[in-house]
């Protein structure tokens, strides 16, 4: 017997193909990813120029530059604001005041007139009463090119962001078996909070023998980018100095810029000249016409990070290796004959550890060496440097020092200390004033 198998045809045969068409549409694979983001946080133009405080003191919970002016030290707390400190009595240096300044991270000092940076600005405060602190100038946008450099992005609607929030991400993704997709789903929690931070600045406004108690000009150490000679301002970002007239601080004009070459740190006048610290050399700046500074010469070195300190016909630079500096690994202190400034030549040359600011005074020099503390050397022969060191204080993670009239500033990342060494074999400790550093994000 034969057996017949009707097929479907015409209409009866696509609905039936439909219909398997359509239930399978129905297996469907769910995807769930999760990562994280970071979300930038803004500050509109406005709010930011309008976000000048003074407040009372605050506990010091990060340090930054130091600055010498009158009887007060003024403190770095790099990219908030200024804490200012009377050491009126050295033994119990008192914080007084606290500027709340956004994106603040140098400044100088010239007659009770503080210029400072606040992301793209520069920012004139009178301090002459600690009570009425007021801002009397800011010049607008001066070194936007300076902030996007160093990772700062300025969109003109939204502002400045100054900040990212940690965010995580969790993606529902639906496909069918054929790989087609048909929704995303974003779900988001809140994360933590991811600091951004300027690049340092730093502040240098005389050679550290010999400015006269009452001086209208403050001093500051080796790291800087910030400094004043008489009438002017000199700033440095990315590439170049920057020349300010302030002979009025109402109507500050910048005069000058000359272009350096990239990767220049730090700032250090003396007497008619300027010395710039760069990445790759130490630069001789011609500052007798002011408001026109003229490139002398340049001495190169290695790649490294490069604070320079100026006595009598030498320079004392100290080069540090590391990521931060451009990978070169090679902790040296370096002692540069400049008596004849446009052909600068190496004497010496001295391994260190971890050097980081430094400074001098007669024969006495001062060597931050990081985590590895303090170092004071007996400069006198410049090949015994390294042989000769008279004191080591380890217990200490040490950034930048100002030697100033027998005592020791010094600023690290435990806090401020105060040195007497009037006797170089008898150097003691005058005061600490401490940070607490347990509610700063890492």
């Amino acid at each position: 017997m034969k057996t017949f198998t009707k097929l479907l045809s015409g209409p009866a045969f696509l609905l039936a193909l439909l219909t398997i068409i359509l239930s399978s549409c129905e297996d469907k694979v769910e995807i769930t990813r999760t990562y994280t983001v970071y979300e930038p946080v803004y500050m509109s133009l406005t709010e930011l120029r309008e976000s000048v405080d003074v407040i009372e003191p605050q506990i010091l919970e990060q340090t930054g530059k130091l600055y010498l002016y009158q009887d007060y030290i003024l403190i770095n707390d790099p990219g908030q604001g200024i804490n200012i400190v009377d050491n009126t009595d050295q033994s119990n240096p008192t914080p007084v005041k606290y500027i709340n300044l956004p994106g603040t991270s140098d400044f100088s000092v010239r007659g009770d007139i503080l210029y400072a940076d606040s992301y793209m600005d520069l920012v004139m405060l009178d301090i002459s009463d600690l009570d009425n602190i007021s801002e009397i100038n800011r010049v607008e946008d001066i070194f936007v090119e300076f902030i996007v450099d160093n990772g700062f992005y300025l969109d003109p609607d939204s502002g400045l962001v100054v900040d990212y929030v940690e965010k995580e991400i969790i993606e529902v993704t639906e496909k069918d078996v054929a790989g087609n997709y048909y929704k995303d789903i974003w779900l988001y929690s809140s994360g933590d909070r991811m600091e951004n931070s300027l690049a340092g600045f730093a502040n240098s406004d005389a050679s550290y023998v010999g400015v006269p108690s009452g001086s209208p000009v403050g001093i500051g150490g080796s790291m800087a980018t910030f400094t004043i000679v008489n009438s002017h301002l000199y700033i440095l970002d990315n590439q170049n100095l920057l020349t300010f007239d302030i002979t009025n601080p109402d109507n500050v004009m910048n005069v000058d810029i000359l272009t350096l070459g990239w990767g220049i740190e730090t700032i250090f006048p003396y007497q008619s000249n300027i010395f710039v610290g760069s990445q790759n050399g130490m630069y001789i700046v011609d500052n007798t016409d002011q408001n026109n500074p003229e490139l002398i010469s340049m001495y190169q070195h290695i790649v490294s990070c490069d604070p320079v300190v100026v006595q009598g016909d030498k320079a004392y630079v100290t080069l540090r290796g590391g990521t931060d500096c451009r990978g070169n690994n090679q902790n040296l202190l370096e002692v540069i004959d400049i008596s004849n400034l446009e052909q600068p030549t190496l004497i010496a040359s001295h391994e260190m550890i971890s050097p980081f600011g430094l400074g001098i005074d007669g024969n006495a020099l001062f060597v931050c060496e990081g985590e590895h503390g303090l170092k004071v050397f007996n400069a006198e022969n410049d090949f015994q440097i390294r042989n000769n060191m008279i004191l080591q204080i380890s217990n200490i993670d040490a950034f930048d020092v100002i030697p100033f009239q027998n005592t020791l500033y010094l600023i690290g990342k435990d806090g401020l200390y105060q040195y007497d060494y009037s006797s170089l074999d008898d150097i003691t400790m005058i005061s600490k004033l401490s940070v607490d550093n347990s509610n700063v994000e890492l």
